[in-house]
């Protein structure tokens, strides 16, 4: 075949292939795999990492929170890192993937915070199809300001006043909470402030001229009243205005009732039971024990009621609550006393240096 006709059925050869489609799809497919696996690749483990970045955000935080609050406690930097690095480890993590330092606040360039920065390289497995690096670096940071949080027990707020002024050899311990001023806080030689945490507010620093304060931090900073916009605050000023209007009752005055018989539960048996009598009950004696007994539903008039050294007394024991006893004097009593239910209006002084007892206990009022 000469080179025309060979070069004919070439084209025409080329020209069929072109044509055809049969085996396109394949070739494509078969050209773009690769690629596609890859992308999959990156999408999967750029999502784990995320995941991953995520978990190691939540441990650097409480890791920082943690060094935050052992240094408060400890002014230790070594502590602080072994809070965080403790915090790690419980959490599945390297503990030498944790560092923490202390430094400036990123809110505040007065006041110190705790750094707790997670460094880790996650491996990649099919992302190194595409030829990136086999590791993917991932790095988490939080802060905890130190003192900063720290609830105040003595508080000044009132930036017009004088703030907090020590004297006279004072000495101020809050261990676990802060000393807040909104104006100066003066410690002179001979006192001292030992606090968790130290804010003023005034244009100076705290005056101590001998290194007086000790905290874990000294802050300006305002301090706002803990108890503003507090509901169970407002509305207890609000009642103020209210209480201050009121009257208090009058107090209870002295019943009015007739003069009646002394009767004293003595050894003298005739005159005991003469008096009672005439007030209107009986007496009996037995055993240094005087028994009392009233018709239910009366009303009876005593003077003073006195007992003799070493004589117990039952009073109407048995009677009922619709009677009523009117003492025009006092009522003394040194031994066992019980007295029985009634209404009893007691005009002078009520004295019981034994044992008194009220069986059942009766509607009673008495003034002195």
């Amino acid at each position: 075949m000469d080179w025309p006709s060979l070069k004919g059925a070439l084209g025409r050869r080329l020209q069929h292939f072109g044509a055809a489609t049969s085996g396109n799809v394949a070739i494509i497919f078969a050209v773009t795999l690769p690629i596609l696996l890859g992308f999959a690749a990156l999408a999967a483990e750029y999502g784990h990492g995320l995941v991953v970045q995520g978990r190691n955000q939540r441990i650097a935080d409480m890791a920082a929170y943690s060094g935050a609050l052992v240094y408060s406690a400890t002014s230790s930097q070594a502590a602080m890192l072994a809070a965080g690095q403790r915090v790690a480890k419980v959490n599945g993590l390297n503990p030498a993937s944790i560092t923490m330092r202390l430094g400036p606040s990123p809110r505040s360039s007065s006041s110190q915070a705790v750094e707790a920065r997670v460094d880790v390289q996650q491996p990649l497995y099919l992302a190194p199809i595409l030829g990136v690096p086999a590791t993917l670096g991932i790095v988490t940071t939080a802060y905890a300001q130190v003192g900063g949080a720290s609830a105040a027990c003595i508080l000044a707020l009132d930036g017009a006043k004088s703030g907090v002024t020590l004297s006279g050899g004072t000495s101020v311990t809050a261990s676990n909470c802060a000393v807040s001023s909104n104006n100066t806080i003066t410690v002179p030689c001979g006192t001292k402030i030992t606090a968790k945490a130290v804010s003023y507010n005034s244009a100076a620093a705290p005056s101590q001229p001998c290194s007086g304060i000790t905290a874990s931090a000294i802050t300006k900073v305002a301090t706002a009243d803990p108890f503003a916009g507090n509901a169970g605050v407002a509305s207890a000023n609000a009642r103020i205005a209210t209480v201050a209007a009121m009257t208090g009752p009058a107090g209870p005055g002295v019943p009015t009732v007739p003069a009646g018989t002394s009767i004293e539960f003595g050894w003298d048996q005739a005159t005991t039971k003469s008096r009672a009598t005439t007030i209107g009950c009986t007496a009996s004696f037995a055993s240094n024990t005087w028994t009392l007994t009233c018709p239910n539903g009366g009303t009876y008039n005593f003077g003073t009621l006195t007992l003799g050294g070493g004589i117990n007394l039952n009073f109407n024991t048995t009677g009922s609550a619709t009677t009523t006893y009117n003492f025009s004097g006092s009522i003394t009593t040194s031994a066992t006393v019980a007295f029985g239910p009634g209404k009893y209006n007691v005009v002078g002084n009520i004295t019981t240096n034994g044992t008194t007892s009220l069986a059942p206990a009766p509607t009673s009022s008495a003034a002195a």
